[in-house]
């Protein structure tokens, strides 16, 4: 179900940006970035079913990428 994984999506950008405080100051701004994108990436695949193929290919790697990254920074 489409509304299910949106709901996915969002919920993994938010533990994200949560993450937040376990890195210098500097990069909350990014952070932040990335669940704005995110969120606007659903948006566009909740009003345009178009936009869904795309944008679930895409967040589906980049998001778990992302958390990747920030946990490996979080770790050093």
């Amino acid at each position: 179900d489409i509304s299910a994984r949106m709901d996915s999506f969002r919920e993994s950008a938010r533990r994200l940006a949560a993450k937040k405080d376990s890195l210098p100051a500097d990069l909350h701004p990014h952070l932040e970035g990335i669940r704005q994108a995110s969120e606007s990436i659903v948006e566009c695949m909740r009003t345009d079913q178009e936009d869904c193929v795309p944008g679930e290919k895409f967040l589906s790697r980049y998001l778990p990428a992302a958390h990747k990254v920030v946990d490996e920074r979080i770790r050093l």
